[in-house]
């Protein structure tokens, strides 16, 4: 990722260069808890309903305890059904929300956060960007991960 402001002399555009050299898709993926974010992962591809599944065997399934619940939203490779079933084989249940509705999702505002601390990073290989990303993980602080659930309208304890 990379800025997207800059100087630029008064009638030129401020122009950058992609991050890698070229376009690519890496794809960071993680679950937020009130103490912090929690199963960090992080793929060199789009995202899809093989790599979600992945995603939940390895890194989200063993981080869920019983009565845990996992927000998703409606994009499709959230609706794979072994990764339901390993979600729910932990004990904690799935809450799909509403379409078109960020806002009920706690973990968008802390995407958010997390995107404008890596833009400000500028990594430019994968490598780069897996120790940026690993820095930045450790910076949620339990209260304000509390608040993201609170402004999404829900309890935290």
């Amino acid at each position: 990722m990379t800025k997207r402001t800059g100087w630029a002399p008064k009638g030129e555009r401020f122009r950058t260069h992609a991050p890698f050299g070229k376009w690519q898709t890496q794809t960071f993926i993680a679950g937020l808890r009130c103490h912090g974010l929690v199963a960090p992962w992080i793929v060199n591809a789009p995202m899809n309903a093989a790599i979600f599944e992945r995603y939940v065997e390895t890194q989200l399934a063993p981080e869920l305890s019983p009565g845990d619940v996992v927000i998703l939203d409606n994009v499709g490779f959230h609706k794979n059904e072994r990764a339901a079933q390993l979600v729910r084989q932990r004990g904690a249940w799935l809450l799909f929300l509403p379409p078109y509705s960020p806002d009920l999702n706690p973990i968008e505002m802390a995407y958010s956060k997390l995107k404008a601390r890596l833009r400000k990073k500028a990594a430019r290989s994968f490598d780069a960007l897996c120790e940026a990303l690993g820095d930045i993980c450790h910076l949620f602080q339990p209260a304000e991960c509390r608040n993201f659930f609170k402004a999404a309208g829900y309890e935290a304890n």
